[in-house]
């Protein structure tokens, strides 16, 4: 993955709406292929965090627009009981 594709699914994670808290919390279940992607992408960013191999600059990006380096169970709950209420 070459510069470019990072860039792109940044744009596509800046889309995603913030929370209250500021934090974008994509989930990680198979919502649509789109989102899903974008869940395995912050999943990759998540590891490179931990794997201490991500750019300073990419981190400083991701942390101003919302990135949640440890995902809490609780938002992700809080979602879909919403989705399954629009049922």
């Amino acid at each position: 993955q070459g510069p470019s594709s990072w860039e792109h699914w940044y744009r596509r994670y800046l889309e995603w709406p913030a929370d209250d808290a500021g934090r974008r919390l994509v989930p990680s279940l198979h919502v649509s292929a789109e989102v899903y992607r974008l869940a395995m992408w912050l999943n990759k960013q998540r590891q490179a965090c931990r794997d201490g191999v991500v750019a300073f600059e990419r981190l400083a990006l991701l942390e101003a627009a919302g990135f949640v380096l440890k995902e809490d169970p609780a938002p992700l709950w809080d979602f879909w009981f919403a989705v399954f209420m629009q049922w």
